[in-house]
């Protein structure tokens, strides 16, 4: 029978107040065994553990050092419910200590570990919990961790790389453009009462100042507003409308030279997760729609459906992925040679070897291009600023 989780307030057999939760069958059920404890209940009702507050402190990289740790203590021969106890005491975030205890409960009830993992799907996703469950039947549980602790790592370093890429020039990029705002809010104001006074026309350019600096002095505060709710909105139209997801996706692989990098991005990101999925014994067709979920574009996710369809009936997963026009040749002509061995992991790890140290390369020069190219065009932007402010001085030192 399905249980589900409730949480408790009461009065122990001390008088003591206290708290828990409990997984029971039914809120009847649960209420006796709390009951059977020796506690007075006050309070109890039921809890949807995808939805409580403490998951959304909890980050990723958190959940990979959980199957990095898991991985290891199995690997020690700890029993399951054992490894899981000792790193819910060694944890230093309360939340992800709660998690932990979660799982430890569901086990104690009776569930199998990759059940108790599809309890919290906000963290553990499908493909999670479909090769935890693969694990179990196969002994092999402590090899899955490790592989998953492995990708995943590969992964956030992927991202973390390009993130750090980005940090220096758009820290710079938004701390001179604050300043330039600040220039021409404050600053410009008091250039224009000292012009006013000598009634003489203004240069083109400081005219085109002072319509910014009164624009930004009427509507900047609406415009910020309108800056902050536009990711918000964007958000939101992505989460809830698919035709508008698909298209935000599209456009977002049109970007020149970005989209390109956000693509390859995707593609090791689906060679990570294929090579993953076939290690731990899944066939081809279950892989491939686990492959579609954690592609985070609308895109390639309906691209992976097709391929799905077309592998299902009996086409080759290199002519399938030939069909899309998504993939280099080079990627389809390793698959091709995979396939036609038999070992298709190993091709598909020593494809992810290659993206990723060409990704990584990429990063790194786009990263030191990119920092110069900002300076100049910000040093620019600030040239043209101050040579509007000084250019009417220059004007009266001529007249004069």
């Amino acid at each position: 029978m399905l249980k589900s989780l409730f949480y408790w307030q009461g009065v122990n057999a001390q008088g003591q107040a206290t708290e828990g939760e409990i997984y029971a069958p039914s809120k009847t059920v649960a209420s006796v065994l709390i009951s059977r404890q020796g506690i007075l209940i006050k309070k109890i009702k039921r809890l949807d553990p995808s939805n409580r507050s403490w998951h959304r402190t909890i980050k990723k990289r958190e959940i990979t050092t959980f199957f990095r740790q898991l991985a290891t203590l199995l690997h020690a021969n700890l029993p399951l419910t054992h490894a899981l106890k000792t790193m819910q005491n060694a944890h230093h975030n309360h939340n992800m200590r709660q998690l932990i205890h979660h799982l430890i409960e569901a086990l104690k009830e009776g569930f199998t570990f990759a059940q108790a993992l599809q309890r919290h799907p906000k963290y553990f996703t499908t493909l999670f919990c479909n090769l935890i469950s693969i694990a179990e039947q196969t002994s092999s549980l402590h090899i899955t961790t490790t592989k998953i602790a492995d990708t995943q790592e590969k992964l956030l370093k992927n991202q973390q790389q390009f993130i750090l890429a980005l940090t220096y020039p758009l820290l710079i990029l938004f701390i001179t453009i604050g300043l330039m705002i600040a220039l021409c809010a404050f600053i410009l104001p008091q250039f224009l009462h000292f012009y006013d006074s000598f009634q003489v026309s203004l240069p083109a350019l400081t005219q085109i100042l002072i319509k910014l600096s009164t624009g930004l002095q009427c509507y900047g505060l609406y415009g910020l507003m309108i800056l902050l709710a536009i990711p918000l909105i964007i958000r939101t139209l992505y989460q809830h409308f698919k035709k508008l997801a698909c298209y935000f996706d599209s456009l977002l692989l049109k970007i020149p030279l970005l989209g390109a990098y956000f693509e390859e991005l995707i593609i090791i990101r689906i060679s990570h997760t294929l090579n993953l999925s076939l290690s731990a014994g899944l066939p081809v067709t279950e892989a491939l729609i686990l492959v579609g979920t954690i592609t985070n574009n609308k895109i390639y996710e309906r691209m992976l459906m097709q391929i799905h369809t077309q592998v299902s009936a009996g086409r080759r997963l290199t002519d399938a992925m030939r069909s899309t026009q998504r993939f280099s040749t080079y990627f389809l002509e390793m698959i091709a040679i995979g396939e036609e061995s038999g070992k298709l992991t190993y091709v598909l790890s020593q494809i992810v070897k290659q993206l990723e140290a060409a990704n990584q390369n990429k990063t790194t020069v786009w990263s030191k291009l990119l920092e110069p190219t900002i300076m100049v065009i910000l040093g620019l932007a600030m040239g043209a600023l101050i040579l509007a402010l000084y250019l009417p001085i220059f004007q009266l030192g001529a007249l004069l």
